[in-house]
């Protein structure tokens, strides 16, 4: 039983011997193993993927038999894109005053923005992690590698870290940016608010969604519209103790199927795949005089990012035409959704457990 690190470096297939450095644009990543256990998420490029995966830890030696480290092994993966489903849009809906920027902590945005662009890299990130859940889950459960696929655009790359500092190119999921009708008044109005017991419109914002959506996209008839809509003029009113601009709803209106969401957790998401597990782990109080803390679920950076996702996934789920379930993430087992991606919890503040080991999740759990 060993801890240290595994580093996967995805390998150019043409060249024999492989040389690690030769896929600049993809450069290896790191993950942690607790009790020889690890659980990695790299990204996939059609085609065959060569993985090199070398085991470092403070205990073990490099041992060579034959020439060769054993602490190293390699693993091919096929990704096949999923080209004969429908698309599920990314939206990010704005009001048509607004300025484009998201709540999130003093000490968020001077280390990493929380203006548009940031948006788009972190809403196409979670949009991965939901793809990777679904992926996982569906072949958990026996029923084959089925995940939904995204619109795609040739753009500067963000999944990496080093993308956008260099600039890569790369095909990624396309976030389409929607300037709504209303303003950030109309769409912050209490009496929209879902979570104002006393609101008069609780469902108003999900129709404003699907009228900016059809408006968008101009649907002919008999073609439908998947999307999943992050609202990012969602704002945490202090003086009120309220979430204005924000629904979490998903459902159809004839041709769409939409699935609703704020972007009140937007801050703790992940903007490429090495903050993954540092976003999972993160037990950085929710600073609710900047933030809001969903429902109490969400007192953490972590739990945060758990709700924001998973709720979303939630949404994309009743979108797609799912009911609720007395269990898995149509129910609010998305509270759990770190464990997928770690191998360590971290403290959480929500049940006040101090975390631990996650190894072989249960039959179910997680889902």
């Amino acid at each position: 039983s060993l801890d240290g690190t595994i580093t996967i470096t995805r390998l150019n297939n043409n060249l024999n011997p492989p040389d690690p450095s030769s896929d600049p644009a993809i450069p290896p990543l790191s993950f942690p193993v607790c009790a020889s256990h690890f659980k990695a998420l790299v990204y996939l490029l059609p085609g065959a993927n060569r993985f090199r995966i070398e085991f470092v830890s403070p205990k073990l030696k490099d041992v060579t038999a034959n020439g060769v480290n054993v602490n190293v092994t390699y693993l091919t993966v096929h990704m096949i894109p999923p080209t004969s489903t429908p698309p599920l849009h990314l939206v990010i809906l704005l009001a048509k005053d607004s300025p484009g920027v998201f709540d999130a902590p003093p000490s968020r945005v001077e280390r990493e923005g929380n203006g548009l662009e940031t948006a788009v890299r972190k809403f196409r990130m979670a949009a991965y992690l939901l793809q990777a859940f679904t992926a996982e889950q569906m072949y958990r459960n026996r029923l084959g590698r089925r995940t939904v696929r995204f619109e795609e655009e040739w753009t500067v790359g963000s999944v990496g870290k080093r993308d956008w500092e260099v600039g890569v190119l790369r095909a990624e999921a396309r976030a389409h940016v929607i300037r709504s009708e209303k303003t950030i008044a109309e769409l912050r109005d209490p009496e929209r608010a879902q979570q104002n017991e006393n609101a008069g419109d609780k469902g108003g914002l999900f129709g404003i969604a699907a009228d900016a959506v059809r408006d968008y996209f101009k649907p002919s008839k008999g073609q439908k519209i998947y999307a999943a809509v992050l609202l990012l003029d969602a704002h945490w009113d202090v003086e009120k103790q309220l979430i204005t601009g924000h629904a979490a709803l998903g459902g159809s209106v004839g041709n769409l199927h939409l699935a609703v969401f704020g972007s009140h957790c937007l801050w703790s998401y992940p903007s490429c795949l090495e903050d993954v597990i540092p976003s999972f782990t993160d037990c950085t109080p929710t600073d609710t005089s900047h933030v809001a803390n969903d429902c109490g679920d969400a007192p953490c950076a972590w739990e945060a990012l758990c709700l924001g996702v998973g709720a979303h996934l939630h949404e994309v789920g009743h979108a797609l035409g799912l009911p609720h379930r007395d269990s898995g993430v149509m129910a609010r087992d998305w509270r759990r959704l770190n464990r997928v991606f770690v191998v360590r919890e971290g403290f959480s503040a929500r049940t006040k457990s101090r975390g631990g080991f996650v190894g072989e999740l249960e039959d179910g759990e997680g889902c």
